[in-house]
């Protein structure tokens, strides 16, 4: 549910986040009980405690920074609410202390649904629905909304009819976000020349994976732009991380439990230069259990350490059936970038690789830092609900 006062304040309850609209939903009961008030929305029900609606007083933000201004010491723990109306305009609440508060029905932007895909069923859609033009997206709004919602929905939108340049390149990846400079630079322009102690900068066939798994925050998105190829091979495969978590919960609650619970060590390492490290679980979920990152990395996983022998034969089970699915056939789409098709992948969701290939493959792109391409899909109204 959403209240508003005087900012859009999320409410959740255990089952279900809703969204009231003026004019869209309407609360048939508004009542309340011993430690909480209880709103039911189309036969759908949200209880909201005391505490929550007490420290969320309009009375506790500054109206201009939309900044809580109270001290948590100051939250009257014993406060309870007395009576409960419903308006056209809100929920007014009564307190047993001669306060009273109103939360305004609050018009949200638009929840995108993520939506898990196999490759099977993506192959048809890559020319079509999951593109967008090159002019649309530097030129309106609508564009960019679009590549938004592409990535919100599948973690990956591709952008057609882009200038075969790395200075194209750059200027529409600044359109979608702010690049994220690391140790192999911002924007870059990269074959396979070895210049890194990293198998991307080869030309053999890289498996499914997520980049960045051994710094602490992920890379956001991951953009790649094949600016000419004159040979064979090199065809960048695609895996929707969330979906192959979900086929694990389904076959498998105990390796799901596993790989989302235990940590998992990832280095970096180039001696004398470079030496990244990183523990975190393959599967990262919400306090919920919903889908939040996809962190697996075979090539720069590292040992692991503090195992029992029996934790570690459940580790290494667990992941070899993850690895079965994610390397699935059925879960793999693959794509022959060509010069002009711009590939935005979401690193903590979408898994990327490539076939081996031979001849001159010259490529560009960025990573794109994941707070500001969320941040401004959602000044344009749109946001993810898990």
């Amino acid at each position: 549910m959403y209240l508003a006062r005087p900012s859009p304040l999320r409410l959740f309850s255990k089952t279900s986040i809703m969204s009231i609209r003026s004019g869209s939903s309407k609360a048939s009961i508004v009542s309340v009980n011993k430690k909480d008030v209880s709103v039911t929305i189309d036969s759908n029900e949200t209880r909201i405690d005391f505490l929550h609606l007490r420290d969320n007083n309009a009375k506790q933000f500054d109206r201009n920074t939309y900044q809580r201004m109270s001290n948590i010491l100051d939250l009257d723990v014993n406060s309870k609410v007395k009576s409960a109306e419903l308006t056209n305009q809100g929920i007014n609440l009564a307190w047993d202390d001669g306060e009273f508060t109103k939360f305004e029905l609050s018009e949200e932007g638009s929840n995108v649904l993520p939506q898990p895909w196999r490759g099977e069923s993506m192959e048809s859609k890559v020319s079509d629905s999951l593109t967008v033009d090159f002019n649309r997206v530097v030129h309106t709004k609508d564009g960019l909304t679009d590549v938004y919602e592409l990535l919100l929905k599948y973690g990956i939108a591709f952008v057609g009819g882009c200038p075969a340049s790395a200075e194209s390149t750059e200027f529409l990846c600044s359109m979608v976000g702010v690049i994220h400079p690391t140790l192999f630079g911002g924007f870059w322009k990269f074959t396979s020349d070895h210049a890194y102690g990293d198998t991307a900068y080869s030309n053999i066939p890289l498996r499914a994976h997520n980049d960045s798994c051994y710094f602490e925050t992920s890379t956001g998105l991951q953009v790649f732009h094949c600016l000419g190829h004159d040979g064979p091979g090199g065809e960048t495969l695609l895996v929707d991380g969330r979906h192959c978590s979900e086929q694990l919960r389904r076959t498998d609650e105990e390796a799901y439990r596993v790989l989302s619970s235990t940590d998992v060590n990832y280095r970096y390492l180039e001696k004398g230069k470079y030496h990244f490290k990183c523990a975190a679980p393959v599967i990262r979920t919400d306090n919920f259990g919903k889908f939040v990152q996809m962190k697996y990395n075979d090539y720069d996983r590292d040992l692991h350490q503090n195992f029992s022998v029996e934790e570690s034969e459940k580790f290494y089970l667990s992941l070899i059936k993850l690895a079965k699915i994610i390397q699935s056939r059925e879960n793999e789409l693959w794509v022959k970038l060509t010069p002009g098709t711009v590939v935005f992948i979401d690193n903590w969701r979408v898994l990327h690789g490539r076939s081996g290939f031979t001849g001159r493959r010259s490529m560009c792109g960025c990573y794109l830092t994941r707070d500001d391409w969320r941040n401004r899909a959602r000044i344009l109204g749109l946001d993810s609900l898990n």
